[in-house]
């Protein structure tokens, strides 16, 4: 079934929560939702007032594996296993993974953070061209740079100086053009030739990469007034604390940034199913 605009309702223990969805795009197979909130959403305040999730006060636990339907800031509609559809709000504290692949000129997207390993020179010229990229999110200066690769489950270990040898290379994505990719891997730069059938993976934290269809898993907490009403068109509404997708296919280079911001819209009297 698919939805113009819809209204959602829910109360915390601290006051109401009112919701106008209004889908507003449709991109690359992709339905984009904006969300208006409407009253006082107290329990998402205090979730983020946190230093790491905690569960709102009184609310009840769910955790089910369904189809995502949107994204839309920090708002994720998703349809679960028995067919009701839910709007998930994110937090700085939720936990958000995005993983699966991409194409290979996926690696001229800007803003990348990518990892590989290869035999080097000292001079950071890979000998050999690279087969493996992973794509992951930014976690930091510390989490960049040249690294022996760890035993079984043992962390790697970071390696000083200019030396030569197999290696795993952390880092920012400095440029990818004509076949050939360097990288900022601390305070060195690495660079080489990617191979015509690299394999490109991805494990990100940005919700705004999956598209409708994508596979999620979720973990999150609502209130009873908050569950679905089908014969409403009315979805449940919840916080989540965890949500993981799968994409169902490779993401494509669109020659975008791949996280977007768009300005909410006002709700207007023709919006949806609002009334008074």
């Amino acid at each position: 079934m698919r939805f113009e605009s819809f209204l959602t309702h829910g109360r915390s223990a601290d006051g109401p929560i009112l919701t106008v969805w209004q889908r507003v795009g449709v991109g690359t197979g992709r339905r984009v939702w904006q969300a208006s909130l409407i009253g006082l959403t107290v329990w998402s305040a205090a979730a983020h007032a946190q230093a790491q999730f905690q569960p709102p006060q009184n609310a009840r636990e769910y955790e089910d594996t369904g189809t995502l339907e949107g994204v839309q800031d920090h708002y994720v509609k998703f349809r679960d296993s028995k067919n009701d559809a839910w709007v998930l709000e994110t937090g700085d504290h939720t936990t958000v993974e995005v993983t699966g692949e991409a194409e290979r000129d996926y690696l001229h997207s800007p803003a990348l953070h990518v990892q590989f390993t290869g035999q080097v020179d000292k001079k950071g010229t890979l000998q050999k061209a690279i087969e493996e990229v992973k794509i992951c999110a930014d976690e930091g200066k510390a989490a960049q740079g040249v690294f022996q690769p760890g035993e079984g489950d043992a962390p790697d270990k970071p390696v000083r100086g200019n030396m030569a040898g197999k290696f795993v290379f952390k880092g920012r994505l400095v440029s990818f053009k004509d076949g050939q990719l360097t990288i900022m891997a601390g305070s060195r730069k690495i660079t080489g030739k990617v191979s015509d059938g690299v394999a490109v993976t991805v494990n990100l934290d940005d919700p705004n990469l999956a598209e409708a269809g994508d596979t999620v898993k979720v973990k999150a907490w609502y209130y009873d007034k908050g569950r679905p009403v089908t014969a409403l068109n009315q979805p449940g509404q919840a916080m989540a604390e965890e949500i993981k997708i799968t994409l169902a296919k490779p993401l494509a280079f669109t020659g975008k940034k791949p996280r977007t911001t768009e300005k909410p819209a006002k709700a207007t009297a023709k919006s949806g199913r609002l009334s008074k």
